[in-house]
């Protein structure tokens, strides 16, 4: 006879791991904890110094003189000094051909000995390539020293000729004139007429007038 199927068992089978000293080990099959550590990777970086170009030797010459007579001419105006100081500075805002400037002139040296001497003229702002004439020159009838509504006329005669031209790429100057009262004959500074250190355009531009500046000179 064919042989007997083999007995089916049921049940529950439970399996026992026993710990130290035949306890029953709970956490013997529990897998370890890990504990994750977040690793942060800090890049230092080194800030870039963007450094100004330095500024031309020349122009902070100019820019140290201008300030320098400046200073020295707001106090003697502050002190009440006479029309003509030994320091002045002129200041006027133009516009030409669609761009705006800034005029400054300043002069030392303005009150000289009857016999004439040496003033220092110094300016900035002017338009670059415009040639500018310094020279003393008397004040036309009708023009007032600080009001620039008032320069409407050419100021002449000038002590030799234009005096001293410049025409430079930056816009600036920095001039020394020798002065003696009398511009021509007749015409004598203090005594018949009033006299200035002026700058204007040269020949090129004879009849603009935004770059009259007029710095008062006396001989005394």
């Amino acid at each position: 006879s064919p042989p007997s199927p083999p007995a089916t068992m049921t049940g529950q089978l439970t399996l026992t791991i026993a710990g130290p000293g035949g306890a029953p080990c709970h956490w013997c099959m529990t897998p370890p904890a890990y504990q994750t550590t977040q690793m942060t990777h800090t890049t230092q970086t080194t800030p870039t110094v963007t450094r100004r170009p330095a500024k031309p030797a020349r122009k902070t010459a100019l820019r140290a003189a201008f300030t320098a007579m400046a200073a020295a001419a707001l106090a003697l105006t502050m002190a009440g000094t006479a029309t003509a100081a030994p320091y002045a500075v002129a200041v006027r805002g133009v516009s030409v051909d669609g761009q705006r400037y800034l005029l400054r002139a300043a002069g030392s040296g303005l009150e000289l000995s009857a016999t004439g001497g040496t003033v220092n003229i110094v300016g900035s702002g002017y338009k670059p390539g415009q040639g500018i004439d310094i020279a003393m020159c008397v004040i036309p009838d009708g023009v007032t020293v600080g009001d620039t509504s008032t320069y409407t006329q050419k100021p002449a005669p000038c002590l030799d000729g234009p005096g001293a031209t410049f025409n430079t790429s930056r816009g600036d100057f920095d001039a020394a004139l020798s002065l003696k009262p009398e511009i021509a004959p007749g015409v004598v500074c203090g005594e018949t007429v009033r006299c200035a250190v002026v700058t204007k355009a040269d020949d090129t531009a004879p009849s603009q007038r935004l770059f009259d500046q007029y710095l008062k000179v006396n001989f005394s």
